[in-house]
């Protein structure tokens, strides 16, 4: 579930409502029908807040350590899953730096590494991208994939419309503390959406078929890109096949979060 809203919308009071970190007012959280204050529904809840609260004395394996223990790990349990996460986020050879010298993507790792390292059933992550390189913004996309694909669950909030399309299944909107919007993905994508496409032709003559959405703008390696509209992407992949036209990539472009936001006729 991806979960979507402008600043102060709720997203990070639900998801702390749904770890137990704070109570409602109103209302319930059940996990396997118990309240989630209940130690039993606890133990299957891995958490990655926006804002991390670790002790930057300790280096990232003691801090491992110490969160696998009150998850009630030990021994050799402890060690081989504190030794797996090092591995997955690429931080064995930072396993003995004080998290004070981390960067700011390195402790993103190490909050992701935390927030799995018992195997939880859930996973909710508050921003979990923020402060990633490309890099990892993509490694960490598979990490979750394979995660979700084992059927567990990930509910995570992002202003990045294109995690939240590779990610979601669902979708969730809120504002003001109130749901707005709720569904799947099919039946939130429009159907005009526009399309960046990346290209090369010897002969700009060649598109000539193709009105762009905008200038056709050449890029620093040497390629082409432009938008076109929805309806123009068929047209393009004709070019492609039958011209002297070598297509790099064809791309969906989603609407900005603002503008759903704030777009009447679908919230």
């Amino acid at each position: 579930m991806g979960f979507l809203g402008p600043n102060g919308a709720g997203k990070t009071t639900t998801i702390k409502l749904c770890a137990g970190i704070i109570q409602p007012n109103s209302g319930r959280v059940l996990i396997d029908n118990l309240p989630v204050t209940n130690i039993r529904p606890k133990k299957k809840i891995g958490l990655l807040t926006e804002n991390q609260y670790i002790p930057t004395y300790l280096t990232v394996r003691e801090w491992l350590e110490f969160l696998g223990g009150l998850s009630e790990l030990s021994g050799k349990i402890l060690k081989a899953s504190v030794d797996h996460m090092l591995c997955q986020f690429d931080l064995e050879h930072l396993a003995d730096t004080r998290i004070k010298g981390l960067s700011k993507g390195q402790t993103q790792r190490v909050g992701f590494a935390q927030a799995m390292l018992h195997d939880p059933d859930i996973l909710l992550l508050d921003e979990p991208m923020s402060g990633m390189d490309p890099v990892w913004r993509s490694r960490i996309k598979e990490i979750l994939i394979a995660y979700k694909n084992k059927g567990r669950t990930l509910l995570f909030s992002s202003h990045i419309m294109t995690d939240i399309f590779r990610l979601s299944d669902k979708i969730t909107f809120i504002k003001s503390g109130k749901i707005k919007w709720q569904g799947n993905i099919s039946e939130f994508v429009k159907n005009n959406t526009d399309y960046e496409v990346v290209f090369n032709v010897d002969n700009m003559d060649i598109i000539q078929s193709i009105a762009p959405s905008g200038p056709i703008n050449r890029q620093p390696d040497g390629t082409m890109r432009m938008v076109i509209s929805g309806d123009q992407k068929t047209e393009v992949i004709r070019l492609g096949a039958e011209k002297n036209m070598t297509i790099y990539s064809l791309t969906p472009l989603y609407q900005g979060i603002e503008e759903l936001f704030y777009d009447t006729t679908r919230l």
